[in-house]
């Protein structure tokens, strides 16, 4: 089962504080779109809660920094309380505005869809690679979207060290350099956590300025560790 980090996005006081950039597609009323990242938890739509008001709503995120996500988690209002209102079939998960990332429709998440009595608990997963500044989600709706809160997080990936007689090396920066036999595993842990890679293929195989390959300089008796490190 993927293991991934806590939500990424800070609790919201506005649109732009404390961190991050929040923006949507027309609002009702004073529901702004900062209120779907507060990290609230009464499920007022009224106080608490983002209304898209019009066609193909939409609502995004922008970090401060490139950052991967992987799963987004979207608290929806209950349908029945929506009076038929709530009426999106499809969610699409953009980067950077013009990169489709992955499209989920609602038939397809309602089996591992959440429901409590105040929420409907749509989790997003999605296999993606790359680093984008802002994450949009963009609603077919015809009328309204009433969204409570939305979570992101990236999928933590496994870091790679490689080892020869018991002793550890780090293969950072196509450079083999020697760490030494951990001590202890919290050594080992913070070891991975600093020195490990996430693509071990591309940096053994990343020619160097002088043309060579990182892997052409390990003999048979290397061997590869791996470890997914704790979030």
């Amino acid at each position: 089962m993927a293991q991934y980090t806590d939500n990424l996005i800070p609790a919201m006081t506005g649109n732009t504080t404390p961190s991050g950039v929040v923006a949507s597609s027309p609002i009702w009323d004073v529901r702004y779109p900062w209120k779907a990242f507060n990290h609230g938890t009464t499920y007022n739509i009224n106080t608490d809660g983002w209304t898209g008001s019009g066609c193909n709503s939409w609502i995004s995120y922008t970090f401060p920094n490139l950052t991967r996500i992987n799963k987004i988690e979207i608290f929806n209002i209950i349908p029945a309380i929506a009076e038929g209102l709530d009426n999106w079939s499809h969610i699409s998960a953009y980067g950077d505005d013009t990169n489709l990332i992955a499209t989920f429709s609602r038939a397809d998440l309602s089996p591992t869809a959440i429901q409590t009595s105040q929420y409907v608990l749509y989790t997003l997963e999605f296999d993606n690679s790359k680093n984008y500044n802002k994450y949009t989600l963009k609603f077919d709706n015809w009328s309204y979207t009433y969204i409570y809160e939305i979570k992101m997080y990236s999928k933590l990936l496994g870091k790679y060290l490689i080892m020869k007689d018991n002793e550890y090396y780090s293969i950072k920066d196509n450079t083999l350099t020697l760490l030494g036999a951990p001590t202890a595993d919290i050594q080992k842990e913070q070891w991975f956590n600093a020195y490990g890679v996430n693509d071990l293929k591309t940096t053994l195989l990343t020619l160097d300025s002088s043309g060579n390959k990182l892997i052409d300089s390990l003999d048979d008796k290397f061997e590869i560790r791996m470890m997914v490190p704790k979030s």
